[in-house]
């Protein structure tokens, strides 16, 4: 379950950096769990998972059909 408040945004907190929060994005489609990155703020997050999902053609009937996650909805 996301931590954010957004599908597929994790907050995580690595104490070691000066400004420790970071955003995981991982996008779940098909079988798998595709890993985006870590972005510092959650705007950026947001934007790279919906160009994430743009580039890769991946249509929204298909993320409904193979991701079966209880997650928040945007």
């Amino acid at each position: 379950m996301s931590n954010t408040g957004h599908k597929w945004i994790y907050r995580r907190i690595i104490p070691r950096l000066k400004n420790p929060i970071r955003y995981k994005v991982r996008v779940y489609y098909g079988a798998k769990s595709i890993d985006v990155g870590m972005f510092r703020t959650l705007e950026d997050a947001l934007k790279r998972r919906n160009q994430y999902i743009k580039d890769n053609n991946i249509s929204e009937f298909a993320l409904k059909k193979y991701n079966r996650r209880n997650e928040n909805k945007d």
